[in-house]
């Protein structure tokens, strides 16, 4: 097999851990609204939505390693796939960051 398949399977491998560990967040993310004010912040639901889209995320990047497995012909844009768990987790950090009291 080409090195390129192997690098794909590694990473298939690390984004589904990633996928796991994302369901297990989604359980916990009625608990961000525990504060009786925290519905009325706009952190709160950027928070809430980056934990819900971050299995998704995970998933896309599973589908854009395997297009760049492949590259006849297509584009290397399929590699910032990688980035997107990523992009959830920063859009997290910084609304936590906003969101008085949370770090």
């Amino acid at each position: 097999m080409h090195k390129r398949v192997w690098v794909a399977i590694v990473l298939t491998f690390l984004l589904l851990c990633a996928l796991a560990g994302s369901l297990l967040l989604v359980f916990i993310t009625p608990f961000l609204f525990d504060d009786p004010y925290s519905a009325d912040l706009t952190a709160t639901w950027a928070m809430a939505g980056a934990v819900l889209s971050a299995p998704l995320m995970c998933l896309a990047a599973i589908a854009g390693v395997w297009i760049a497995a492949f590259p006849t012909g297509r584009s290397r844009w399929w590699y910032a796939a990688l980035a997107l768990p990523a992009l959830s987790a920063l859009i997290f950090l910084v609304a936590g960051s906003l969101r008085s009291g949370f770090f």
